[in-house]
């Protein structure tokens, strides 16, 4: 007579179960994004941005009309992996909103992205030091928190 088999229970999530389901929903909405955005100027630009590509931004931005390109959007997107050289282009060319793209860095720990935005060297230098510091606190950006923290003491 044999015993019967136990059955495993199944409470816990298996981790790589759980990492290939979220890696094909992440494969499957970029691939909704770029079949819906194609190739707008917009979409070219803040994927030039994010990877650092200084030559297809500065092509996208001659090749298209002002108002068919988001500089501030661009920004952001290069300030998320830290991309210096056309985060200055970017601010050449009339991208503004330093403070979301502050925000942005400091919440994924881009300390030379914050650096640079927070530079005095910086015409109008990005300014929402508070909202950042509380977005790297907030996601465990530990040297974005404390180069923020620094900052705002040496301005008291």
């Amino acid at each position: 007579m044999s015993k019967p088999r136990a059955r495993a229970k199944r409470d816990t999530c298996d981790h790589s179960v759980c990492m290939s389901v979220l890696c094909e929903c992440r494969n499957m909405l970029l691939f909704l994004t770029v079949a819906v955005s194609g190739t707008s100027p917009r979409f070219l630009l803040n994927r030039a941005a994010s990877n650092g590509d200084f030559r297809a931004a500065r092509k996208v931005i001659l090749e298209n009309p002002t108002s068919d390109v988001d500089l501030d959007s661009a920004l952001v997107c290069a300030s998320k992996r830290s991309q210096i050289h056309v985060m200055a282009f970017l601010v050449d060319c009339g991208a503004a909103d330093l403070d979301r793209a502050l925000v942005q860095a400091a919440m994924r720990n881009q300390v030379p992205a914050c650096r640079w935005l927070i530079s005095p060297e910086r015409y109008v230098p990005a300014e929402s030091l508070e909202a950042a510091q509380l977005a790297a606190a907030a996601t465990n950006a530990l040297e974005a928190e404390w180069l923020i923290v620094s900052i705002r003491r040496e301005m008291r």
